[in-house]
């Protein structure tokens, strides 16, 4: 994934502390203009060199659906196919896409809208099997630690349906023309939602008004770039380099490699590559550590799916770190499997580590097409951890006296402020409403 900041000279640069630094009124329209199109003849002379693709990739000789979107407001470039056309693809020759009008866009999202709605029978079945997440397990944690808000749970079912809708209409409209998966993906991704039930509320997130004179920015990020309001704020999807690569085209990992054999375990690669020791480093501290993870905590945070019709955690694997029978495991179950002789969990013969998919948003330019994840966090570096990144979030946080951050006060010592409710009734005392560790805390003994 690659994080993108509007290039508004310094509109996105300000102080964390206290967040106060006056935005300077200068529009991007130009300069972000000018680095796309750099940035969009860079992207063809590496295609042509065969350093981003093979020659004969049908995304060869084309821009990223992002970037040729964007190009085609300034220069006049189609953004979109129409409804039947050939386009020449190299060694590949001539490809026919199918033509997918209205009606069979509105067909697609009727028929996901309908999967999406069957979710509850599979969701009770697993529930009643008693496939839970254990109390206090690591499993548990990592799902409060990416846990969903309200709203970007709200968002993301709309997400849900879109991304079952551009599977259908891969499966329907692509295979007798003999396209690849990718490929269709790709011309399924020039499909707009307008027209759809989709639509307006695609369209709703990316209508903001901004005030121009403000003299600060504002706390989920939207108006940092004047003239594209949503770009950065929080809730919306993570912007890619390259065009995303699934197994079927639109959601499934992949699972065999270029070679076609199976990709090794994540698990596998992770104690391969990172194998512990007890050496110590001398040029470094644990702070560099917490540096680093205050800095990625501030511009991402990836939540994770929950069941569609309960709100509840997703578990994949048993509790004493077996596979769970086919039948009860979730469509949203990644889970990674480990191997016999790992150096940690194969003494304790653990065969199956949790692991719930990232929680799906609309695609930013409101088009059908692969799925996106959500970043729950502004991606800009202006403190979200401590701050939050939603207007409810930083009243909560807020003691609204003195402009002063609330803390919990335990033996006349500040720490991190609670969890609300929710939080609270499900993982104890061990959850806070902000901060996840050592800078946060300085952060908010600094503020106050």
């Amino acid at each position: 994934m690659f994080l993108v900041a509007p290039v508004d000279n310094n509109r996105w640069v300000y102080a964390m502390h206290g967040l106060e630094k006056p935005m300077d009124h200068v529009s991007a329209g130009g300069v972000m203009a000018g680095s796309v199109a750099t940035l969009a003849i860079l992207w063809v002379s590496l295609q042509t060199m065969g350093l981003l693709g093979h020659s004969h990739s049908i995304g060869t000789y084309r821009l990223p659906e992002g970037l040729q979107n964007y190009l085609s407001s300034y220069t006049g470039l189609p953004s979109d196919y129409g409804s039947e056309v050939i386009v020449d693809t190299g060694r590949l020759q001539n490809l026919r896409f199918p033509r997918i009008d209205g009606a069979t866009l509105n067909n697609s999202i009727t028929f996901a809208q309908t999967l999406v709605d069957r979710m509850s029978t599979l969701e009770n079945n697993i529930a009643n099997a008693g496939i839970e997440l254990e109390a206090r397990s690591p499993s548990e944690k990592q799902f409060w630690n990416s846990y969903p808000t309200v709203d970007a749970f709200d968002r993301s079912i709309d997400a849900i349906v879109a991304t079952k809708a551009s599977s259908y209409l891969v499966q329907q409209n692509c295979r007798r023309f003999g396209l690849d998966k990718n490929d269709c993906a790709r011309y399924i991704s020039t499909l707009g939602l307008r027209g759809t039930p989709l639509g307006e509320s695609c369209a709703a997130v990316h209508s903001i008004e901004c005030d121009e004179m403000s003299k600060y920015r504002s706390i989920d990020g939207t108006c940092n770039n004047i003239e594209n309001p949503s770009w950065g704020s929080a809730m919306t999807a993570y912007t890619r380099v390259l065009f995303s690569q699934y197994f079927d085209g639109i959601q499934e990992p992949r699972r065999i490699g270029h070679t076609k054999k199976p990709l090794p375990s994540p698990r596998l690669v992770s104690a391969a590559l990172s194998a512990s020791n007890d050496q110590s480093d001398a040029s470094r501290t644990l702070a560099v550590m917490e540096w680093s993870q205050f800095i990625a905590h501030d511009i991402a945070h990836t939540p994770v799916r929950k069941m569609v019709s309960t709100g509840k955690p997703i578990s994949c694997c048993q509790p004493d770190g077996d596979t769970l029978s086919p039948r009860h495991i979730h469509p949203d179950c990644s889970p990674i499997s480990v191997p016999d002789r790992d150096p940690v969990y194969g003494q304790h013969y653990v065969r199956c580590m949790n692991y719930v998919r990232s929680l799906p948003v609309l695609r930013s330019e409101c088009t059908f097409g692969p799925v996106e994840q959500m970043n729950q966090a502004s991606h800009f570096l202006d403190g979200s951890t401590v701050y939050g990144s939603t207007t409810k979030k930083s009243r909560e946080l807020r003691t609204f006296e003195g402009g002063h951050l609330r803390v919990n006060v335990r033996n006349n010592h500040a720490y991190l402020p609670k969890g609300d409710a929710e939080l609270m009734l499900q993982c104890g005392d061990n959850c806070y409403n902000s901060g996840k560790n050592l800078y946060d805390v300085l952060f908010i003994y600094a503020y106050n």
